[in-house]
């Protein structure tokens, strides 16, 4: 008896795509590309690679189609395949490919750590490294591509905040970036929405591990240490007031905030210094919003307090927010990154006074525009922030009266005048509110 052998039959579904892709139109292909279901891994939150991948689109790259092509390097998910994309294309596909977190990241865990192993070391040239290539000496705008993917593995990104160190801190056997090319990294690290996203808000939240947590919380140890070690210049200041705007804190994680705030105040700083931005952004993230922050002599700290206070707090629901325009006439632009003014009654009616009290000081009517527009986005995405104003009158109906509330009361008004009047007036009472009982009741 024969035995046959299993193994290597394949799903008859992977016979009918690759029939398909073999020979179907350029278009019906890139859309085949683009609309498969993605699904990623719970472990370390990336991309996986289907098992029918490496065959199906290899035989898509063997159509040699420059437009299959791009579809490739978007929507890819072969690693092997989108390198080979990679090597015979041209710049613009390439950068294409870089935006597709499949190029770097390997459709196993086993890949994932070898592949992110001591990524610094003074390493040979071979395709494993290609990120590491690119990081390091490959062209500006394939830098940016993958500054920007979200996609990409926590521990890159704890690797990539790590590539620069001063001088005193470097180890003999790590590469480092030039400083040029690192102030280029954080500046395109400050698009990536992965910056502003804690791991509960992550792909990777369901797989619950210390260590895991570790690695996915390294990035933002990282980027807010540099508030202790990048050199202060406008350089360095402009990269990070960018970055630390948008930048997630898992904790506390500057140890002496007065320190770090006096060492971003230079002696010399300029009104409109990039300085003024770091130490704004740094408050507005680690500083409790307080009355003393509020009237500080640091307009920096003053424009935090603008953007993270909560104007329902009891210390704040008092104040006078005329005083504030009057000293900071630009705080329009601070307070309205500020969600929790938008989503109270209280700070919504305090900002669109404080608004016209400027107005009449400056003649402007332009940030009030401003306003009303962002009324109106925010009544459309939040309308639950607006639920208890702007009744409309003309569609307000009055509520009819509750006979027995009525019956109550009636009845009350007519003992306390027997008690007082304590005569005849009595019979005349019991009548009333007989005359009462039944009308209630025919209604």
């Amino acid at each position: 008896m024969s035995h046959m052998n299993t193994r290597t039959t394949r799903a008859p579904a992977l016979y009918r795509n690759a029939a398909f892709l073999a020979s179907c139109s350029e278009d019906a292909a890139v859309a085949w590309l683009r609309d498969r279901p993605v699904t990623i891994s719970s472990v370390i939150g990336t991309v996986d690679t289907p098992l029918d991948a490496h065959i199906l689109e290899y035989i898509l790259f063997r159509r040699r189609s420059a437009a299959i092509d791009l579809a490739l390097a978007e929507y890819g998910r072969s690693q092997t395949i989108l390198r080979r994309v990679y090597r015979r294309s041209s710049d613009a596909v390439r950068v294409t490919a870089c935006t597709n977190a499949s190029l770097f990241n390997g459709g196993s865990l086993a890949n994932f750590w070898r592949h992110d192993e001591n990524p610094f070391a003074d390493f040979q040239r071979h395709e494993e490294n290609l990120l590491w290539d690119l990081i390091f000496d490959g062209p500006i705008a394939q830098l940016r591509a993958i500054c920007e993917n979200p996609g990409l593995s926590a521990g890159f990104y704890g690797a990539l905040i790590g590539a620069w160190q001063p001088e005193d801190d470097r180890k003999e056997d790590k590469r480092y970036l030039p400083e040029d090319r690192y102030i280029a990294v954080l500046n395109f690290l400050s698009a990536n929405p992965r910056i502003s996203q804690s791991r509960k808000e992550s792909t990777e939240r369901h797989y619950l591990d210390g260590f895991a947590e570790y690695n996915y919380n390294e990035f933002y140890m990282g980027a807010w240490e540099l508030t202790e070690k990048a050199p202060v210049t406008p350089d360095w200041a402009n990269a990070l007031a960018k970055l630390y705007v948008k930048l997630y804190a898992p904790w506390d994680c500057i140890s002496d905030l007065e320190a770090v705030l006096d060492r971003w105040r230079p002696a010399d700083e300029g009104e409109y210094a990039a300085t003024r931005y770091v130490r704004e952004a740094i408050a507005a993230r680690f500083m409790k919003p307080s009355v003393e922050q509020l009237n500080h002599a640091d307009p920096s700290l003053r424009q935090a307090f603008y953007r993270s206070f909560d104007p329902d707090a009891k210390a704040f629901r008092e104040l006078d927010w005329n005083e504030w325009i009057d000293r900071d006439p630009k705080i329009y632009f601070d307070i309205s990154v500020n969600d929790k003014v938008w989503a109270s009654a209280r700070g919504r009616s305090n900002l669109n006074s404080m608004l016209w009290h400027g107005s009449k000081k400056d003649n402007e009517l332009v940030t009030i525009g401003f306003y009303e527009e962002r009324i109106e986005e925010l009544q459309a995405k939040h309308p639950d922030w607006f639920a208890d104003e702007d009744r409309d009158d003309d569609d307000y109906v009055e509520p009819m009266p509750d006979p027995i509330v009525g019956l109550r009361q009636e009845i009350r008004e007519l003992v306390a005048l027997m008690v007082a009047k304590r005569n005849n007036a009595i019979q005349v009472a019991l009548a009333a509110i007989a005359g009462i009982i039944v009308g209630v009741l025919i209604k």
